[in-house]
């Protein structure tokens, strides 16, 4: 029974020495999702459900601190010694929010804390908008914040504190459109400041002319004047997002830390960027520079990865061979480097050691069940020039939304991995926002074979967005055209995270090959999300109504 614990804290303590931290039993199961040292030996570490621990011996060991809330914490940092901020949302007790809201995410206002005295006592507002507060800063004036609407929806502002944190009494907020999330902000000196996040994914109607908006594929964004007015960073565009950035000592080498294991490097307080290799693929969630030696940079990611720069940013060797788990935050406490993440997930290592240290290779992924190919069911479906005729219903009350349409779903081309698909409505109008033609790729390898699963079998999936539970429930036969149809049915319940959205599917699918694509027949759809007036409930309807097949 002691095999499995020794054997994890040997798998920790192997060269690089890293070591872990003992954390206390309210840390159980939640995220530590940021890390922040104070002075030499003091810090602290915020996470999930409130979550605050403190250490007073260099991260050492750590203790519970309560902060009156329950919120998600996301960002924990210190201006200096004695003025320190904290971000987060979700806290049920929070008010509804006044400002720039998303919906489907719980209607409470982000919780700001900050701190004059070290931490020993906090101030608590709120932020008057639902988005994830993702970061915050300050530099002698008003405070930044960073926010994101969620995976699911990735826009955002730039909040600002209509003061310093010395006179600011927490009532009022400015906000500025940067249409896009923005996971952090750093501030290089008083004036000069950087953000950066993802691209533009949110579209509007007429789409707006101002330069942030237009220049949609820029992760990265810059201010000449000290967070007032912002603009576009050339270099910076890029798959997936920008999650974390560090500013040198002296403002003169920034790094930025993304998905995909992406590193950037500006020379110019973030006017341009230069990409780096990591030498991971990885996605990387925070970065740091080391205050005790100016050429040394850590950064942090996805399957406990763990890179390490020994020559200012640029040239990285990776120093953790990874496991399951993400490391969310980085920061040098002393001659220590301390990493934390997923799970309660925290360990440190010498910061020498990681320089010295031999470069590991990545620990191979879990093993995948390799793909068989497309089932002949599959192929007899995805034929070329194939037609399905839908009939779509879709009624929001709350929304004064109503939509009464017909679409045809036409298979264009197939191959061995899946085939594409145009839709068109041919009969009356598609919800406000959604084209009247589109195209679709379909993979085989994506798709689920219900047929294999049992009546009552019951599969579930949790993600940071939410959980899903699929069921298979008892066949029935469907009527199409006057022409019976013998049914698989399948009700999916998703559940996002927080609560905000629940959605219930109900789809059949017609188990005869004569149905194109997936063989759908028949779904209908409920989807509850809070709204800023209460719960606002969506219902859809869609049924087929025949098809053309294709010619042999």
């Amino acid at each position: 029974m002691m095999l499995i614990p020794c054997l994890w804290a040997c798998l920790l303590q192997t060269t690089p020495p890293w070591e872990p931290i003992k954390m206390p039993e309210a840390v159980a199961g939640k995220t530590l999702r940021s890390v922040a040292a104070i002075d030499g030996p003091r810090g602290l570490i915020v996470g999930d459900e409130g979550l605050c621990l403190e250490t007073r011996d260099g991260g050492r060991t750590w203790t519970p601190k309560s902060l009156g809330t329950k919120a998600t914490l996301r960002c924990v940092r210190f201006l200096n010694e004695k003025e320190g901020l904290i971000v987060g949302d979700g806290d049920p007790e929070s008010p509804k929010p006044t400002g720039h809201i998303v919906m489907g995410r719980q209607m409470t206002s982000g919780i700001v804390l900050w701190t004059e005295d070290g931490g020993e006592t906090w101030r608590k507002t709120y932020a008057p908008t639902n988005f994830e507060l993702t970061c915050a800063e300050a530099r002698g004036g008003p405070v930044q914040f960073g926010n994101s609407g969620g995976a699911a929806h990735l826009d955002g502002d730039v909040l600002r504190s209509a003061a310093s944190v010395r006179v600011w009494k927490g009532t009022e907020f400015k906000s500025s459109r940067c249409y896009r999330a923005l996971f952090d902000i750093r501030a290089v000196d008083a004036k000069h400041w950087i953000a950066v996040g993802s691209a533009v994914s949110v579209g509007f109607l007429p789409p707006p002319t101002d330069p942030l908006y237009t220049s949609g594929p820029c992760r990265a964004l810059y201010s000449q004047d000290a967070g007032e007015h912002w603009a576009p960073a050339k270099g910076s565009e890029g798959l997936g997002v920008l999650s974390s950035l560090a500013p040198d000592a002296k403002g003169l080498r920034i790094l930025a830390a993304g998905d995909g294991g992406g590193l950037l490097s500006s020379q110019d307080q973030g006017m341009t960027w230069k990409p780096v290799e990591s030498g991971v693929q990885e996605d990387l969630f925070a970065i740091a520079w080391n205050p005790r030696d100016s050429e040394m940079a850590v950064a942090t990611g996805d399957r406990q990865t763990v890179v390490v720069s020994s020559d200012g940013g640029q040239r990285w060797k990776r120093v953790s061979a990874g496991s399951s788990g993400a490391l969310h935050s980085v920061a040098f406490f002393g001659e220590h480097v301390l990493v934390l993440g997923d799970a309660g997930l925290a360990r440190r290592a010498p910061a020498k050691a990681l320089l010295s240290a031999k470069p590991v290779d990545a620990a191979p992924p879990p093993a995948k069940p390799a793909w068989k190919g497309p089932t002949q069911t599959q192929l007899d479906r995805a034929r070329v020039g194939a037609v399905s005729l839908y009939e779509v219903a879709l009624d929001a009350p709350a929304m004064k939304l109503k939509a009464d349409f017909q679409k045809e779903e036409r298979i264009t081309a197939v191959s061995p991995k899946g085939y594409s698909v145009e839709v068109e409505v041919v009969k009356g109008s598609p919800p406000p926002g959604q084209p009247a033609k589109t195209k679709a790729e379909v993979e085989f390898e994506s798709l689920y074979d219900h047929a294999t699963w049992k009546v009552g079998e019951s599969r579930e999936e949790t993600s940071a967005a939410g959980k899903v539970v699929q069921t298979r429930l008892a066949d029935e036969e469907v009527q199409v055209a006057g022409k019976p149809y013998d049914c698989i049915v399948v009700q999916v319940k998703m559940r996002s995270t927080d609560g905000g959205m629940v959605v219930d599917n109900k789809s059949w699918f017609a188990k005869s090959t004569e149905i194109p694509g997936i063989g759908f027949v028949k779904e209908e759809v409920t989807q509850e999300m809070a709204g800023p007036q209460g719960k606002i409930r969506i219902s859809q309807r869609t049924a087929l109504l025949g098809v053309r097949r294709a010619k042999e």
